[in-house]
Parts: structure tokens; C-alpha cells; sequence
């Protein structure tokens, strides 16, 4: 899962958007099963690829996978 996060930053540093898009949607949802849900990984992930989402013009998905960083983030004690 890391090093698919690993790809998908070379490929948001180079701006190939949909290039990185699956896989960082394949990392959401391996970290959704491997960490818990307030792990930082695990937000790190939603946060990225909400940006993803966001330059792709997928603007309603990109919202939902911020403001599901952002629940994890104000209480993660609710979801381990």
C-alpha cells in the first residue's frame, strides 16, 4: 500500500492526475482494512486523494473523501 501511495506522488508530481487516481484509490481501500480507522496513514490517504479527486473536476467524491479525513481527524476514538 505505501509504495502504491509512493507511485501515485510521482505521478501527482509529474500531474498525470488519472494516472494516480486508481491507485490511490486501491491505497484507501487497503489502509480502510490494515490501519485503524484514526490512523494518520489512513487520513493522509483520504486527504490525497480528495486532491486527486478535486483536479480530476470530481468534485462531489473529493468532497465525501475530505470530509471523511476530517471526521477521522476531530474524533478517531469513534471509529477504532
Amino acid at each position: 500500500m505505501i509504495l502504491l501511495a509512493n507511485v501515485a506522488s510521482v505521478y501527482i508530481a509529474e500531474k498525470k492526475y488519472k494516472q494516480a487516481e486508481p491507485l490511490l484509490e486501491e491505497c484507501v481501500k487497503l489502509s480502510g482494512r490494515v490501519f485503524p480507522a484514526g490512523h494518520p496513514v489512513f487520513r493522509n490517504i483520504l486527504k490525497t486523494y480528495s486532491f486527486v479527486l478535486a483536479k480530476l473536476n470530481r468534485s462531489d467524491e473529493a468532497a465525501r473523501a475530505r470530509a471523511q479525513s476530517e471526521v477521522l481527524l476531530a474524533f478517531p476514538e469513534h471509529f477504532n
